[in-house]
């Protein structure tokens, strides 16, 4: 086999890997939507003020109990300066009417991802329904290494109620 042959059988291949990657990120979606329902033994008021209130921000989402955090104006939100050094941003978008948060998350002022929590009334304690969707980049490469990123989601938010349940119950 000549050095051209090789040479010609390389660039098939990696021309080959490269549309591949291109067909099949466009079957990826640009979010990662993970949604999961948890059964907290607090009263549906109570859990709800409790995750509306910005001050209790490190309480909701597990890992934020070393950030130096920073209340917004009018309670709209939080801001802190991650370990990465970037100004990460809590949006709080507050539903009365059916017990719901949203948290928009901005990293340096532009939005990575939402949080929904939604808590509904039970007999004995309330439904914590959290949804969580997260924003991927275009890039292909990006979206395909994103595949199996749901399952960490999940792992996160199961830390999350872990957190939430020990101040409440």
């Amino acid at each position: 086999m000549s050095w051209l042959q090789h040479i010609k059988g390389v660039l098939i291949a990696l021309i080959s890997a490269l549309v591949l990657l291109f067909v099949i990120s466009f079957f990826v979606g640009d979010e990662v939507r993970v949604r999961k329902s948890y059964v907290v033994n607090v009263k549906s008021d109570s859990l709800y003020a409790f995750i509306k209130n910005p001050l209790n921000f490190k309480n909701i989402l597990d890992g934020t109990d070393d950030l130096k955090i920073t209340i917004l104006k009018n309670n709209e939100g939080v801001q802190y300066i991650g370990f990465d050094e970037n100004l990460h941003t809590f949006k709080y978008n507050y539903l009365d009417r059916s017990k719901g948060l949203e948290l928009n998350y901005f990293k340096d002022e532009e939005e990575q991802a939402v949080f929904k929590y939604k808590v509904i009334d039970k007999e004995s304690g309330s439904i914590l329904d959290i949804e969580k969707i997260w924003k991927i980049a275009a890039n292909p490469l990006v979206k395909l290494l994103s595949i199996g990123s749901d399952e960490d989601i999940e792992v996160g938010m199961n830390s999350d109620v872990k957190l939430i349940k020990s101040v409440l119950e």
